[in-house]
């Protein structure tokens, strides 16, 4: 997987070794001045305001159409996507409430697109906790959860209901490795059968529900969703939203929850499964640990045939939708909202032709009343 892991999206970046050996790579000044190989080369950073980079007239792939590119900085979602409605900006990077998105979009001179990713939005179990540390009880939880209706509901539709360990669209998804379908009755009785009965009020047990504050949109709204679709069971959800600069420390440290919504790239590369959920992986918020899964993680990086990856890989899927550490709620749509100006973003049918990676901006273009990109004129 090395060639597709070194070519993805958030991928690591290589960095001149002159500049950084013998320093603090935190703490180095070339952080704040980066040093890079893209069309754009670094101009100025201005700390909670700006960021803006210049063209690159030396880039291998030919110049960029534009100029430079500044990357405005908002205090919150709602100020960036007003600065697209009033023209200040000419894209945004956030997604608008999915709600939203019909009347944005209906902004003069504003367009919306729904742009599918490689992100799932999931909820962790707390396998330390000692309710869930029950297979029954997450089987039983994800049986509860409707995610159709989590679709409907905070994505408009717009995104894609998820039920198998992996992304529905890769050739390596087992689509026969499946998380509990919904069902409230078999959910019932097997939370009755794991010795878990209604009280006089009908409440079986009460669970903590951590949601972030995210630039991926959805966490605390899926929350207010679940906590009606569990309680239809008899599981109570107190939710707790906290800005996102805790997470890494309330979670991945303290492991600081009972529920916790978070999500995360999948892909394009099946390996990156083990980040999720390898026993000695940092993001292995769960604390899931099979070392039979470990096992198989690292036969699957040892093994260069396609066929054989795909079948070590769907007995991990397999042992993933049995043991169920985690639930998967949807595959996430990117909303983006534009100015009509702007063209040629790199999900457009000609970006794609061309091979434009996410979040590249070299064959992006402002029209003048034009059809065409500058260089072609």
């Amino acid at each position: 997987s090395f060639l597709m892991q070194l070519a993805d999206y958030f991928a690591s970046v290589i960095l001149p070794k002159h500049i950084y050996e013998g320093t603090d790579p935190l703490t180095n000044p070339a952080n704040l001045e980066p040093v890079g190989t893209g069309p754009f080369r670094f101009e100025e950073h201005v700390a909670g305001d700006r960021t803006v980079l210049e063209r690159n007239d030396d880039y291998f792939g030919g110049p960029a159409y534009l100029d430079r590119v500044i990357f405005r900085i908002f205090s919150n979602r709602a100020t960036a996507i007003a600065a697209v409605r009033s023209g200040e900006v000419g894209y945004s990077a956030v997604s608008p409430a999915f709600a939203e998105a019909e009347v944005l979009g209906k902004t003069p001179g504003v367009k919306v697109d729904a742009v599918p990713s490689q992100i799932f939005q999931w909820f962790a179990f707390n396998l330390e906790h000692p309710i869930l540390s029950n297979k029954d009880v997450r089987h039983a939880i994800a049986m509860a959860v409707d995610t159709e209706q989590l679709n409907d509901v905070v994505y408009s539709g717009l995104a894609t209901p998820a039920s198998t360990m992996f992304l529905s669209s890769s050739e390596f998804t087992d689509p026969t490795a499946t998380q509990p379908a919904f069902d409230l009755d078999a959910a019932n009785d097997l939370l009755d059968e794991a010795g878990y009965p209604r009280d006089a009020d009908g409440n079986r047990f009460s669970l903590r529900y951590t949601a972030w504050n995210t630039s991926i949109f959805g966490g605390a709204e899926l929350a207010q969703v679940l906590r009606e679709q569990l309680a239809e069971v008899g599981i109570e959800l107190t939710i707790e939203v906290n800005d996102f600069s805790l997470f890494s420390e309330r979670i991945y440290k303290q492991h600081d929850f009972d529920l916790n919504s978070t999500g995360g790239l999948h892909g394009p590369d099946p390996s990156t499964l083990e980040a999720f959920y390898l026993s000695t992986s940092g993001r292995n918020q769960m604390q899931y640990d099979n070392p039979e899964v470990d096992s198989l993680f690292a036969a699957a990086r040892a093994e260069l045939d396609d066929d054989a990856r795909m079948e070590i890989y769907s007995q991990i899927q397999q042992i993933l939708a049995d043991d169920l550490p985690r639930v998967n709620l949807v595959e996430y749509s990117y909303l983006k909202p534009y100015r009509e100006e702007v063209q040629n973003l790199w999900w457009s049918e000609s970006a794609t032709e061309e091979h434009v990676g996410q979040d590249q901006y070299f064959r992006t273009w402002l029209s003048t009343g034009s059809e065409t990109p500058p260089a072609a004129e």
